[in-house]
């Protein structure tokens, strides 16, 4: 694992260059970028620093990209809280369950990689 101290100085301005191209007001700031960049890498084992650097710059990149779509998700309504079906009382929901399950398989056709529901 490559020590922290060795390379902070680098993340921090691969990860003062990284915000620069974002908007005024993010909630993330350049030093939270490294920690959670330099966490995301998890002592991976690199055969030199440059090939540190570009998965950290990777790390850095998918992190802002994460926090960007957690931003957009919350605009669409991202806040609400899931309620399973069977926590309601009796009689509140008519499901037809046949109707849902086909909607669920199509969805599933069109997004693979999404898990399917937890029943």
């Amino acid at each position: 694992m490559i020590p922290f101290d060795a390379v902070s100085a680098e993340l921090r301005r691969l990860a003062a260059a990284k915000m620069a191209g974002e908007r005024d007001g993010h909630t993330l700031d350049a030093t939270a970028l490294v920690h959670e960049a330099f966490l995301r890498l998890g002592g991976g084992s690199f055969t030199s620093k440059s090939s540190f650097f570009r998965a950290a710059a990777e790390a850095m990149r998918r992190i802002l990209v994460d926090h960007a779509r957690a931003k957009k998700a919350d605009k669409r309504g991202g806040d609400f809280t899931r309620v399973q079906l069977d926590d309601l009382p009796a009689g509140v929901v008519d499901v037809d369950l046949v109707a849902l399950d086909e909607a669920l398989t199509e969805l599933e056709r069109h997004d693979p990689t999404r898990p399917p529901p937890n029943w």
